[in-house]
């Protein structure tokens, strides 16, 4: 039992020596990582264990400069409300677009050349009268004795006697008519009425079935050879239907 006892007081002192003679020496530094201290830094620390007195940074002052001032521009109330007059320009109303037609190109219209008469008439020949006290017609498509003697201004009563017949109707198409050197004068009285039976110079549109000298009898006194000089057509030649001539 003593041993035990005195067992542990040796234990005790001995640990007692170590805490004493441990408090006079430093531990080992363990200098820091040169990731997270600055060089400057590690070597104020270093200093600082080596006994060396390490000045305390001192902070340089921070001269501001004054800024420049700063040019506010002047507000002039009256200017800035003064009211704005309306542009008279502006169009109140939209003006629709309209697109340009497109342009074609004129084509020159062709003139188709008019036929011209076989024989110009002179108005000097005298179509009766001749030396021999007589001269003949042929009748044409659309002529009658009747129409002859408007024509011609010769009474039909005289038509009649100088060609031995009783009746216009005895002579038709293609019977020669012989014209007396004297004629008498046409007459209403005779039972053939007027001797102009249409107004002239007029126009008149050519119709199916026409001829030169059907158109010159539907006027009474006008020549079918007038005609055809004045509108440069052919005696004896088919009419275009729908043409507009001009009656002399």
């Amino acid at each position: 039992m003593i041993r035990k006892k005195i067992g542990m007081i040796s234990i005790i002192l001995l640990l007692a020596l170590c805490a004493c003679s441990g408090k006079d020496k430093y531990e080992p530094f363990t200098p820091l990582s040169k990731q997270t201290v600055s060089p400057e830094r590690e070597s104020q620390i270093q200093a600082a264990l080596n006994g060396n007195i390490v000045p305390e940074p001192t902070a340089e002052m921070l001269v501001l400069q004054p800024e420049a001032p700063v040019q506010v521009p002047s507000f002039d109330e009256d200017s800035f409300f003064a009211e704005v007059e309306p542009v008279s320009s502006v169009p109140t109303e939209a003006i629709p677009f309209e697109p340009e037609p497109p342009t074609a190109t004129p084509v020159p219209p062709t003139e188709t050349p008019l036929p011209t008469a076989t024989k110009p008439y002179d108005p000097n020949i005298t179509m009766y009268g001749t030396t021999n006290g007589q001269t003949t017609y042929t009748l044409q498509q659309g002529d009658d004795l009747v129409c002859l003697g408007r024509r011609f201004n010769i009474s039909v009563p005289q038509l009649l006697s100088q060609n031995g017949i009783e009746t216009p109707e005895e002579m038709g198409v293609g019977d020669t008519v012989l014209l007396p050197r004297s004629p008498e004068p046409w007459s209403m009285i005779d039972g053939y009425g007027r001797r102009i039976l249409v107004l002239h110079p007029a126009s008149y549109t050519i119709q199916s079935g026409d001829t030169l000298f059907s158109i010159a009898c539907s006027y009474g006194d006008v020549r079918p050879e007038d005609i055809a000089v004045k509108n440069q057509l052919v005696l004896g030649e088919s009419l275009p239907v729908g043409l507009t001539i001009s009656i002399p």
